[in-house]
């Protein structure tokens, strides 16, 4: 499995209907987390990858399915292209894209 769970269309109907900059994340390091382990977890540490993908909107025609679906794609490429990789501490993104 890649960690990646199905995705409800509710993000891509409010970003279809309202035009909203779409800013995909994934999270590496949670692929063992469940929530009956969460007392456990209040007390270890745990190293949590944070990945950013550049923003981008809705294309004119797209379907709230379509762009749930284009979403998932995005966040699925960044987990799979940085699970294995190293964590780090610090990142720089930038956008001339209006948040």
């Amino acid at each position: 499995a890649t960690g990646i769970f199905e995705m409800a269309e509710g993000a891509g109907w409010i970003a279809v209907k309202s035009g909203a900059t779409i800013l995909p994340v994934a999270l590496c390091g949670l692929e063992n987390f469940y929530l009956s382990q969460l007392p456990s977890l209040l007390f270890k540490r745990r190293r949590v990858k944070i990945i950013f993908d550049e923003p981008f909107f809705a294309a004119k025609e797209e379907t709230p399915s379509e762009l749930t679906e284009r979403i998932r794609n995005k966040i699925e490429a960044l987990y799979l292209n940085n699970k294995s990789s190293k964590f780090f501490t610090s990142f720089t993104f930038t956008t001339e894209m209006p948040l």
